[in-house]
């Protein structure tokens, strides 16, 4: 049989016990942080004397909010925030490095990705909290609606509802606001051409904020099309990745609401297209996310070439230069 050279053996079993080790460390926080006081297990469990890596771990946390995943790791920094979070574990401060970036170079698109993670936090508190169904069996998820409280079914025997009527009138009135209102038109402008927006006397940090609360109601009216729709509860993983999406989405459809009601339609391919890919030819889940990154990069790439033109310049001979000591 193939014979593994000793550095190679040593690397994996030290990996194996690295990995090994952080797994304990996530269970064994469960049973350190539970609170729980009505029998002697739990409270047995707080007194626990926990190992080192782990009370590194918590420290980090309380005290800056990091939590430094290892690359490779199984749980995800995600999973530690639910964790920590759900536990009653709060972090002293945010990240430092948060304090050491200049407002004005924060940019409008990254930062409000980030409360995307906040939101995320809120729905796992909501969930695992107040609103966790008490006959779920300790499941994180809410009471499943009522019948009053979801959308109606267009066409029986589909998840077809009332949300894809809902998507239609947003459309039309994205397409009418942006296209016949003095306001549309500022925004457009102030999207387009910071500067000039200021020349005609735009406040273009209204627009921005004009257009943030716009698309975090729109994207809230479709988190209620599914969650109403054919989920019908609260659960921490409602959308597998919809909101980052969208913002292909937008990028293929031209940022016109026409074009993104076109490049949506695309995009449900690109989703149906993977899940069978990876049903057919057992290909791994993130060939969905593959797909759409390579039509987000060939379309960047193509407007690169549409407004900028290359040109191939072949560099002069240099000129001669006279020797020291010569004569002109």
């Amino acid at each position: 049989g193939r014979r593994f050279d000793q550095a190679n053996i040593d690397s994996y079993n030290r990996e194996l016990t690295q990995e090994w080790e952080r797994i304990r460390d996530f269970i064994v926080l469960h049973y350190y942080r539970s609170g729980r006081e009505d029998c002697a297990f739990w409270r047995n469990c707080r007194s626990l004397r926990i190992p080192d890596s782990l009370a590194e771990r918590i420290e980090l946390y309380e005290g800056t909010g990091r939590i430094r995943p290892r690359p490779g790791e199984l749980f995800t920094d995600l999973s530690w925030f639910y964790i920590f979070d759900g536990l009653g574990t709060r972090a002293a401060t945010c990240d430092p490095l948060v304090e050491v970036i200049p407002p004005a170079k924060l940019n409008e698109i990254l930062t409000s990705l980030m409360l995307v993670y906040v939101a995320v936090l809120l729905l796992s508190y909501l969930v695992h909290g107040p609103w966790r169904d008490p006959q779920g069996f300790n499941f994180p998820q809410s009471r499943q609606f009522t019948e009053s409280a979801l959308y109606p079914m267009l066409i029986s025997g589909t998840r077809l509802n009332a949300s894809f009527l809902l998507s239609l009138a947003a459309i039309a009135v994205g397409y009418l606001f942006l296209n016949r209102s003095f306001l549309g038109f500022q925004m457009r402008v102030a999207g387009q051409a910071d500067a000039a927006a200021r020349y005609a006397g735009f406040d273009a940090r209204r627009m921005v904020w004009l257009g943030l609360l716009i698309g975090g109601a729109t994207a809230g009216l479709a988190g209620v099309g599914e969650v109403a729709g054919p989920i019908g509860q609260l659960l921490p993983s409602v959308s597998p990745g919809y909101g980052f999406a969208a913002i292909i989405v937008a990028f293929v459809g031209r940022l016109h609401p026409v074009g993104i009601l076109l490049a949506s339609l695309l995009m449900s391919l690109l989703y149906l297209g993977g899940e069978a890919a990876q049903m057919g030819l057992n290909l791994p889940s993130a060939i969905t996310g593959l797909f759409q990154g390579m039509l987000l990069f060939f379309l960047l790439g193509s407007d690169v070439f549409i407004n900028y033109q290359l040109k191939l310049v072949r560099a002069s001979a240099p000129a001669p230069v006279a020797p020291l000591g010569a004569t002109s």
